[in-house]
């Protein structure tokens, strides 16, 4: 949702902290492998390769000292017209907004829409949003959703319901899902399950795979808090 922009924003920065530097990650050289171009570091999350192709300059003439001085309101401009815009999480609802920008932050837009189609079906296109892809995400039947949700992130979203927390997503709980008018909140949990089975086929989930789920963890806490308040104003 627009309304959800800053706030969403707000909370990528806040997990990918400031400067670093680490000779081994690839996101910290221009060229967008290690060894290649210069190694100049990745700043508020916005790595080398993304400060390359913002301003549009040779690899070899990124520096650190212009990583450094990624401000929160560059970050911004950059996390919007790189993420946010080809998501189209402006038209998304409250919660998927955050689920789907954070993880396409993190493991790209093309990684981001190949696990939303994962659930909802056939990839139109890798680099943006479709009408095709979108109109599943808002008509997809419960049922079908409720087959993509599973373990602690199942049980987590009945204790939510406050229905059984057994793990299975049956009838009960999309009686309250239909109830409470929460089809959202399958959505965020769908993601949830979707986007941790990709991490952990990622390379490097052996070191990094419990920053990721950590990660995760938070961003589905706060998705699923935005979708209750959406359908349960003033709740």
């Amino acid at each position: 949702m627009q309304s959800n922009r800053e706030q969403t924003l707000k909370f990528t920065e806040q997990r990918e902290g400031g400067y670093s530097c680490r000779r081994d990650d690839d996101g910290n050289w221009t060229g967008g492998r290690r060894g290649r171009g210069r190694l100049v570091g990745t700043m508020r999350g916005i790595s080398a390769p993304e400060m390359v192709r913002w301003t549009g300059l040779s690899p070899n003439l990124v520096t650190v000292e212009m990583m450094r001085s990624i401000t929160p309101d560059l970050y911004r401009r950059i996390a919007t017209a790189h993420y946010w815009n080809p998501l189209w999480c402006d038209r998304l609802p409250a919660g998927v907004d955050l689920m789907m920008f954070d993880y396409g932050f993190n493991a790209g837009v093309h990684g981001a829409l190949s696990v939303l189609a994962s659930i909802y079906g056939g990839l139109d296109r890798t680099d943006v949003m479709t009408e095709q892809l979108l109109s599943r995400v808002l008509t997809v039947p419960e049922t079908v959703l409720s087959r993509m949700i599973a373990g602690n992130l199942a049980r987590e979203m009945q204790r939510i319901l406050h229905v059984d927390a057994d793990g299975v997503i049956g009838p009960v709980t999309l009686a309250a899902i239909s109830e409470k008018h929460l089809e959202n909140l399958l959505t965020v949990y769908a993601l949830g399950c979707a986007q941790e089975r990709a991490y952990r086929q990622m390379h490097g989930w052996v070191a990094n795979g419990a920053g990721w789920l950590g990660r995760l963890h938070q961003r589905v806490e706060i998705a699923a808090e935005w979708a209750v308040a959406a359908a349960c104003p003033g709740a």
